[in-house]
């Protein structure tokens, strides 16, 4: 393959990913043990303007002491305020930066839960990503169980 080829593959494939990466979205991603147990972790791609967020996780099937949300938001940045809270089979997170302290652009782990007794599959559902002008940027979500 000719140096100019190569180029334009490589070009191709670095705005192809970037754009893929260049929203805010909350992704969410997990593995079942044989025992049952599921661990999931919540991670958002920002793009560097969002200072809040919020989504739901809809766990089917899962009682609320099946789920355990002791490190729910470990992951996000110093500086961010954040609450987890379990209501019913949903996961309800809530974070702020404040104006000065947008996320980082590119992915950051919010944090995890262990949960017990999934049946089916999880669904991210309500999400909002805001800017400094409290405008709504994003409303995306995505899962990924294996």
């Amino acid at each position: 393959m000719n140096k100019y080829a190569f180029c334009l593959i490589a070009g191709i494939g670095m705005l192809v990913s970037s754009n893929v990466l260049a929203g805010n979205e909350v992704m969410v991603t997990g593995a079942t043990a044989k025992s049952g147990a599921t661990a999931l972790s919540f991670d958002v791609v920002s793009d560097g303007n969002a200072v809040a967020f919020q989504f739901a996780v809809d766990l089917p099937g899962v009682a609320e002491k099946g789920i355990d949300t002791s490190a729910c938001t470990s992951g996000l940045p110093k500086g961010w305020t954040a609450f987890c809270a379990v209501k019913g089979t949903q996961v309800r997170i809530a974070a702020m930066g404040g104006l000065d302290s947008p996320l980082p652009a590119g992915v950051i782990n919010v944090g995890r839960v262990g949960v017990s007794g999934l049946k089916g599959t999880a669904v991210v559902s309500e999400v909002e990503f805001a800017d400094r002008s409290a405008n709504v940027i994003s409303t995306k979500g995505s899962v990924d169980l294996q």
